[in-house]
């Protein structure tokens, strides 16, 4: 606890006194009333007992049992009338052996019942100090509890920084994940688009072979229909050939007519009928030729069914088509 320490007023005379002769009290004889009736003499008994005390408790050096101190002001005593000086300075001789005497005995007193306050004070001080120190061990309990909750509440703040990383790290994590998700998509996407495009071909070339087999099966028809019909027309122009034959012999072969015995000669209109017959086979030629071409050319484009083999039937059936139309 903190100490007072107060200074001390000393009277101007006291101040001499104290350094010559610290123990003796000062003289009182100049300011001694005399038997006067407006002094109280037990006052000034008083003051003048108190006041080797009050030296004695200046002149003592503070120590741990006493640490107190009180401040005293001295006050001079009142200006007397040149009777009481007078009576003062008869009576001094007397009054200072006896208050010798007194003054000692007092001395005992006060200072046993100083010892007795000093005893009491050092009880309380003590128990101040006792109290004191109580409150340091709570303080000092209260400031390690709050230490352990500061160094937990660390603790904790380093969990939660963990957290808090090892969260950033699964966030990243999540968004390359849903990066990858994304781009996937986009892949897959794209893929299902390829796919459909191909779906697409495939359903048109599918489609482009179901039309290309009809044609084929319409051609063959074609085909089987014109074969029969150049068959039909082969066997005609041979049925014509044979006709032919036979209604235009050989005129260079001369015979003999029982009516006329003279050799006839064939006319000139026999010549041309000739001519006719030999174009009439180079027709015939022509046309099996053609129709030789024709079966060919049908027989390769079922083979290989392409467009020139196609375009090839086509063009040896239209071949075909002028010699028989």
């Amino acid at each position: 606890m903190p100490e007072n320490h107060r200074g001390y007023a000393y009277p101007p005379d006291h101040q001499n006194s104290t350094s010559s002769s610290p123990t003796q009290p000062p003289s009182f004889s100049d300011t001694a009333p005399a038997n006067s009736g407006n002094v109280d003499r037990v006052l000034f008994k008083n003051l003048v007992e108190m006041v080797p005390l009050v030296e004695s408790l200046m002149d003592r050096r503070a120590s741990a049992s006493y640490s107190r101190r009180a401040s005293m002001v001295y006050t001079p005593a009142p200006s007397q009338s040149r009777k009481g000086s007078e009576l003062s300075g008869r009576k001094a001789g007397q009054i200072g052996s006896a208050r010798k005497r007194r003054d000692n005995r007092d001395n005992e007193e006060d200072y046993d019942g100083l010892s007795a306050i000093s005893s009491k004070d050092a009880q309380r001080d003590r128990d101040e100090l006792i109290k004191l120190l109580q409150d340091v061990n709570e303080l000092q309990k209260k400031l390690s509890e709050k230490e352990e909750a500061l160094k937990s509440a660390e603790d904790l703040l380093n969990q939660m920084s963990t957290a808090y990383a090892s969260l950033e790290d699964l966030r990243s994590q999540v968004a390359e994940k849903d990066s990858l998700v994304k781009s996937s998509n986009l892949e897959l996407y794209n893929v299902k688009i390829r796919l459909a495009e191909k779906q697409a071909a495939m359903e048109k070339l599918v489609w482009e072979t179901k039309m290309s087999n009809r044609k084929i099966e319409e051609l063959e028809g074609n085909l089987t229909s014109k074969d029969l019909e150049v068959n039909a027309l082969m066997q005609l122009f041979e049925e014509i050939a044979e006709k032919g034959s036979t209604r235009y012999p050989d005129h260079s072969i001369t015979y003999s007519d029982p009516f006329n015995q003279y050799p006839v000669q064939i006319d000139d209109d026999d010549d041309d009928d000739d001519d006719d017959d030999e174009e009439d086979k180079i027709q015939m030629s022509k046309m099996e030729e053609a129709r030789t071409a024709y079966i060919n050319a049908v027989s390769i484009a079922k083979m290989n069914p392409c467009d020139e083999t196609l375009a090839a039937a086509a063009e040896a059936r239209f071949r075909l088509q002028a010699f028989v139309l």
